[in-house]
């Protein structure tokens, strides 16, 4: 595996890995939407 290659992977699973945190960042957004108002 040559350096550019690796770095290559590791942008890959990084913008895998930001992308993950968006989707559950969404995914978590509309949960709040659809859950009761909490009392507070």
């Amino acid at each position: 595996m040559t350096k550019e290659h690796g770095l290559r992977q590791l942008e890959e699973a990084e913008i895998d890995a930001n992308v993950a945190e968006i989707e559950a960042e969404k995914a978590a957004a509309e949960a709040a939407k659809k859950a009761p108002p909490k009392e507070t």
